[in-house]
C-alpha cells in the first residue's frame, strides 16, 4: 500500500498516512498537494500542525469516515486543519456533532454530496442542523448540495426558520443565498406549533420573514444579522412583535436602528402598554414626534405607575405640544396628582388655554402644593382660581360634577375650602402650607 511519511521536526516525530486515501478524500489540502508534487516523503516546520492533529488525521484516512465523536482536544486542531487546507474536519467542532452522528451513525460525511442529491434529505439534515444549534455542519451541507430549484427553495425556507430559531450564524449562511425580501416558510418544512400560530398564518402572506419572524421569536442577534444586509426592510408589524415577544434586546436592536421609519416609531409610541425603557428608546429617536399620537393619552389617567413613568417621559419630551394634548382632554379630573405635576412643570405650559376642568381639579381634587406652585408662576390667574373656588356654591353644578369633586374614595381631595380660600387670598410664598 503506497504511504506518505510526513516528519514534524519541530516535535521530533514521524507519522504515516496512506497515500491513496489522502488523495481520495482531501485532494486538495497541503497533504496530497505536496505528496504529489515532491513526492511520498517530506517535513512540515509549521507549529500549528501537531502530532495529535496528525493522528487524527491518520485515524480517519485509515477508516474514510470521521469519528463518532470528536477528541477532546479538537477545538486545538483547528488551526492545523486551516493550515493544511481541510475545511471538511471543521465539523468535528460543531456543538451539535456528537448528537448529529449519534442519531445518524450510518452517513459517512466524508462522502456527503451523494447523499445531499436527494432533496428531502437535504432538507431534514439541515432543519436538524437549525433545531440542534450546529452552524458548522449547516454550513457543509449548504456548501456540497447540488445547485437546482428544489434545493434553492428549500434554503429560502428554511432561512426563515433558523431565523425564527435564532441561529444567527446558519442565518449568515443562508443570507448570501437567497432573497431576504421574497423568502417565504413552508410549513410543510417546519412542523411545528406553539401559542403564536394565529400570528404566523398572518406572516405567510408578507414580505421580509425572516425579519418578521425573528421579531415574533425576539431573536435579537438574528436581526443584528439581517439589518446588515441592504435588501432587508422593516416592516410592519416589525416593532410591535418584538414587543409582544418580551425581548427587549430585540425591540431595542430594531428601535435604535435607522432602517425603522419613522411612522413605526410613532405608531409603537402610541401603543398603549409600553415599558417606560421602551418609551426612552422611542423618544431617543429624532423621527419621534409625541404630537401625532392619538392612543396614548387617554392613560393619562391610569393610576398604574407603569403609564405614570410612560406619561411622564412623553410630557416632559420638548418636542410634545402639552398645550395641545390638554385641548383635546375633555377632562382632568381624572388625573393622577403625578401626571398633573409633570404638567404644570413643563415651561411650555399655557394657563391661559386651560379649561375650567384643570381649575376645577386644582382647587378642589389636587393637593395645596400643587395649587400653591400654579399661583407662584401664574400669579394673574387668580381670578381663574377664585371662580373655580365659587363653582361649588352655584346651583347649575351637575351631579355629574359634583360626584367627580367630592369622591373621597377615588380622588385625593381638598376637603378643607376654608383652607383654599385662605391661599387665594394669601400673599404668594406666605407659608400657608
Amino acid at each position: 500500500m503506497a504511504q506518505v511519511q510526513i516528519h514534524l521536526s519541530l516535535f521530533r516525530t514521524s507519522i504515516v498516512l496512506p497515500k491513496l486515501a489522502l488523495l481520495e478524500l482531501f485532494p486538495e489540502s497541503i497533504l496530497a498537494q505536496t505528496a504529489q508534487d515532491f513526492g511520498d516523503t517530506f517535513e512540515i516546520t509549521n507549529p500549528v500542525v501537531t502530532p495529535e492533529a496528525m493522528t487524527l488525521i491518520q485515524q480517519i484516512l485509515l477508516t474514510k469516515e470521521l469519528p463518532i465523536q470528536p477528541p477532546g482536544d479538537v477545538y486545538s486542531m483547528l488551526a492545523s486543519f486551516d493550515y493544511l487546507n481541510m475545511p471538511q474536519l471543521n465539523v468535528l467542532t460543531d456543538p451539535f456533532y456528537p448528537l448529529f452522528r449519534f442519531g445518524r451513525p450510518e452517513l459517512n460525511l466524508l462522502d456527503i454530496k451523494p447523499v445531499l442529491q436527494n432533496s428531502e434529505m437535504y432538507r431534514n439534515l439541515l432543519r436538524e442542523c437549525i433545531e440542534g444549534g450546529g452552524p458548522t455542519l449547516a454550513q457543509y451541507f449548504i456548501e456540497n448540495a447540488p445547485v437546482e430549484a428544489k434545493i434553492q427553495a428549500i434554503n429560502e425556507s428554511l432561512f426563515v426558520y433558523a431565523a425564527a430559531q435564532g441561529q444567527e450564524e446558519i442565518v449568515s449562511v443562508l443570507l448570501p443565498r437567497v432573497n431576504p425580501v421574497t423568502a417565504k416558510l413552508n410549513y410543510d418544512d417546519t412542523p411545528t406549533q406553539d401559542y403564536r400560530q394565529n400570528i404566523e398564518g398572518r406572516l405567510s402572506k408578507e414580505t421580509n420573514q425572516g425579519l418578521l419572524y425573528a421579531c415574533l421569536y425576539g431573536r435579537a442577534s438574528v436581526l443584528r444579522v439581517l439589518l446588515k444586509d441592504p435588501r432587508v426592510q422593516v416592516i410592519n408589524p416589525a416593532l410591535w412583535l418584538t414587543h409582544r415577544a418580551g425581548s427587549l434586546e430585540a425591540f431595542q436592536v430594531l428601535a435604535l436602528d435607522p432602517k425603522t421609519p419613522a411612522r413605526e416609531i410613532n405608531d409603537m409610541l402610541d401603543y398603549p402598554g409600553i415599558s417606560p425603557i421602551q418609551a426612552r428608546l422611542l423618544l431617543s429617536r429624532p423621527e419621534a414626534n409625541p404630537n401625532l399620537l392619538t392612543e396614548i393619552w387617554p392613560n393619562l389617567t391610569s393610576p398604574d405607575a407603569e403609564s405614570i413613568t410612560v406619561m411622564g417621559l412623553l410630557l416632559r419630551d420638548p418636542r410634545t405640544d402639552i398645550n395641545a394634548v390638554l385641548a383635546g382632554f375633555d377632562s382632568t379630573f381624572n388625573l393622577t396628582i403625578e401626571t398633573a405635576q409633570t404638567i404644570l412643570a413643563n415651561p411650555k405650559f399655557n394657563p391661559q388655554a386651560q379649561n375650567d376642568h384643570w381649575y376645577n381639579s386644582m382647587v378642589w381634587l389636587w393637593p395645596l402644593t400643587i395649587l400653591a406652585t400654579f399661583m407662584e408662576r401664574f400669579p394673574e390667574m387668580t381670578p381663574r382660581i377664585i371662580q373655580a373656588y365659587n363653582l361649588i356654591m352655584k346651583p347649575e353644578v351637575t351631579p355629574a360634577e359634583f360626584q367627580a369633586i367630592t369622591d373621597l374614595k377615588t380622588y385625593p381631595k381638598v376637603n378643607d375650602p376654608q383652607a383654599v380660600a385662605t391661599i387665594i387670598q394669601a400673599p404668594i410664598g406666605a407659608g400657608i402650607l
